[in-house]
């Protein structure tokens, strides 16, 4: 089972149409700061920033930091488009 994604398990996420916000944090790890100004239904995972205005505020953006761009540094933008859903590696003013 992938961390994060209850017992559905990543797959799952993906092959419904429409998951529980609570049911994707279900197995966040102990400690994580959890917390979101949106519905508690997740639409959609996405981490290309482009994507926020199709998914508005049930989208749920993934922050990954990568070799060439960081999503952290595209977090502030996404969330001017109406995404309420993050997943950060850490903390950043919105």
């Amino acid at each position: 089972m992938a961390a994060g994604f209850g017992s559905m398990g990543f797959a799952g996420v993906l092959n419904r149409r429409h998951v529980s916000l609570s049911a994707l944090l279900s197995d966040a790890p102990p400690g994580s700061q959890l917390g979101s100004t949106a519905s508690d239904t997740v639409s959609a995972v996405f981490s290309d920033s482009r994507e926020a205005v199709q998914y508005g505020s049930t989208g749920l953006f993934v922050a990954i930091p990568g070799a060439r761009f960081d999503g952290h540094d595209f977090a502030a933008s996404v969330y001017d488009s109406g995404c309420r859903i993050f997943a950060l590696s850490h903390p950043l003013p919105l």
